[in-house]
């Protein structure tokens, strides 16, 4: 009798169960959800995929991403590189099954809090998240995210960060954003006749007023259009004495440095601007 119960303990403790045991397991050890679970419609998932812009250039990055099926979505329509990022095992599990029966490379899934994750690779991000936890989110966004970077957003959007383009689709809405580079503080720069300028610039997310002040003049920017990296607006350029309408336009090349061009009625001038020590602000509204 003794050896027949070592034998059922011995059994007991080497058996594998089958993967529905597993999830079931999995289940009663799920960690606590900020988001139920609710899947995208396809329509809207395709939808979500055009409006990103998302090509096979791209790193999409799908937070709280469910069953896969953005990712898996748009790797297989665009040949982007996806990767899905869930905290629920159940889901990824889930996710990972369904990649395996689509056939499509360049996805994985991970199990993670997407707060704790590194999303700074991502060329896109989609997320179906709840207003309240976009809001948690946006700074990690803003933080970690390229400029230049897509976000795209089914049903909720970022609050006070206003969106650059918004979608109805199937009765759903669907919000995109670029991240803006920060552009914040003062910039300064020697005119051609070796006299300093500066402008002074306030942003938050992408808009942002500034001021202008050169030899004892000061004027207010006219309004600042930024996207990505890029960044225009129109001002006064010191030119043969004298303060002149004009057009500036600039890419960030380096974390504090602007380069581009400013146009007035007497040409086209090159122009560098580097951020003053200090001067750069959060643009993210906290």
């Amino acid at each position: 009798m003794k050896t027949l119960i070592y034998f059922l303990l011995a059994a007991l403790f080497t058996f594998t169960p089958p993967a529905s045991n597993r999830l079931f397991a999995a289940e009663l050890t799920m960690p606590e959800l900020d988001v139920p679970f609710v899947p995208t419609d396809e329509s809207v998932v395709t939808a979500m995929i055009h409006l990103a812009g998302v090509n096979s250039n791209d790193v999409l990055y799908d937070l709280g991403s469910g069953d896969g099926r953005i990712v898996i979505q748009a790797a297989k329509q665009t040949g982007c590189r996806g990767v899905g990022i869930d905290i629920d095992p159940v889901r990824v599990e889930e996710a990972r099954d369904n990649l395996r029966r689509a056939g499509v490379e360049g996805v994985e899934f991970r199990q993670g809090d997407l707060f704790e994750a590194d999303i700074s690779e991502a060329s896109v991000v989609a997320i179906y998240l709840l207003q309240s936890v976009n809001l948690r989110l946006r700074p990690k966004l803003l933080g970690e995210l390229r400029p230049g970077a897509r976000v795209v957003s089914h049903a909720f959007d970022m609050g006070e960060w206003q969106t650059d383009a918004q979608r109805d689709v199937a009765g759903a809405n669907i919000y995109y954003w670029v991240i803006p580079a920060n552009i914040s503080g003062t910039w300064e720069w020697q005119n051609h006749a070796g006299e300093k300028e500066a402008i002074e610039i306030n942003q938050r997310f992408q808009a942002a007023k500034g001021v202008h002040r050169g030899n004892n003049n000061s004027s207010d920017l006219g309004e600042i259009k930024i996207h990505g990296t890029s960044v225009a607006f129109s001002g006064e350029a010191r030119h043969g004495g004298r303060f002149v309408p004009a057009k500036f336009a600039a890419e960030l090349v380096s974390k504090d440095v602007l380069n581009g061009t400013i146009t007035t009625d007497y040409g086209v001038f090159q122009w560098q601007a580097t951020r003053r020590p200090g001067t750069r602000s959060r643009i993210d509204g906290e």
